[in-house]
Protein backbone atom coordinates (compact mmCIF):
# COMPACT_ATOMS: atom_id res chain seq x y z
CA UNK A 1 0.00 0.00 0.00
CA UNK A 2 1.05 3.61 -0.81
CA UNK A 3 0.06 7.15 -0.45
CA UNK A 4 1.74 8.36 -3.15
CA UNK A 5 -0.96 8.02 -5.39
CA UNK A 6 -3.17 10.03 -3.52
CA UNK A 7 -0.46 12.58 -2.69
CA UNK A 8 -0.25 13.02 -6.72
CA UNK A 9 -3.87 13.63 -7.11
CA UNK A 10 -4.30 15.97 -4.45
CA UNK A 11 -0.98 18.01 -5.88
CA UNK A 12 -3.03 17.88 -9.14
CA UNK A 13 -5.96 18.83 -7.87
CA UNK A 14 -4.66 22.02 -6.54
CA UNK A 15 -2.68 22.99 -9.54
CA UNK A 16 -5.82 22.56 -11.22
CA UNK A 17 -7.82 24.80 -9.00
CA UNK A 18 -5.55 27.71 -8.88
CA UNK A 19 -4.69 27.69 -12.88
CA UNK A 20 -8.66 27.77 -12.51
CA UNK A 21 -8.33 30.87 -10.02
CA UNK A 22 -5.69 32.62 -12.02
CA UNK A 23 -7.92 32.24 -15.14
CA UNK A 24 -11.01 33.69 -13.29
CA UNK A 25 -8.55 36.30 -12.07
CA UNK A 26 -7.96 37.67 -15.65
CA UNK A 27 -11.84 38.96 -15.42
CA UNK A 28 -12.76 39.16 -12.02
CA UNK A 29 -10.78 41.73 -10.53
CA UNK A 30 -12.71 43.40 -7.72
CA UNK A 31 -11.83 43.51 -4.18
CA UNK A 32 -13.96 40.19 -3.12
CA UNK A 33 -11.00 38.40 -6.03
CA UNK A 34 -8.14 39.90 -3.99
CA UNK A 35 -10.28 39.02 -1.07
CA UNK A 36 -10.54 35.18 -1.23
CA UNK A 37 -6.99 34.77 -2.92
CA UNK A 38 -5.84 36.05 0.42
CA UNK A 39 -8.15 34.97 2.60
CA UNK A 40 -8.58 31.23 1.17
CA UNK A 41 -6.11 29.77 -1.98
CA UNK A 42 -3.09 31.34 -0.53
CA UNK A 43 -3.80 29.64 2.71
CA UNK A 44 -4.78 26.30 0.86
CA UNK A 45 -0.84 26.12 -0.82
CA UNK A 46 0.11 26.20 2.38
CA UNK A 47 -2.00 23.65 3.94
CA UNK A 48 -1.12 21.66 0.94
CA UNK A 49 2.34 21.66 1.88
CA UNK A 50 1.66 20.56 5.10
CA UNK A 51 -1.02 17.69 4.02
CA UNK A 52 1.92 16.65 1.46
CA UNK A 53 4.69 16.30 4.30
CA UNK A 54 1.91 14.30 6.82
CA UNK A 55 1.36 11.71 3.40
CA UNK A 56 5.08 11.37 3.26
CA UNK A 57 5.55 10.45 6.99
CA UNK A 58 2.11 8.18 6.81
CA UNK A 59 3.51 6.85 3.80
CA UNK A 60 7.08 5.93 5.33
CA UNK A 61 5.27 4.58 8.60
CA UNK A 62 3.15 2.39 6.48
CA UNK A 63 6.04 1.18 4.48
CA UNK A 64 7.77 0.67 7.66
CA UNK A 65 5.13 -1.29 8.93
CA UNK A 66 5.02 -3.58 5.41
CA UNK A 67 8.75 -4.57 5.99
CA UNK A 68 7.86 -5.46 9.53
CA UNK A 69 4.78 -7.88 9.06
CA UNK A 70 7.27 -9.59 6.13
Amino acid sequence: MSLTPSRARLRETCVMLRTAWEIAGQSWTDSQHAYLGEHFIQPLEQSLRTAENAIDTMDEILRQAQRDCE
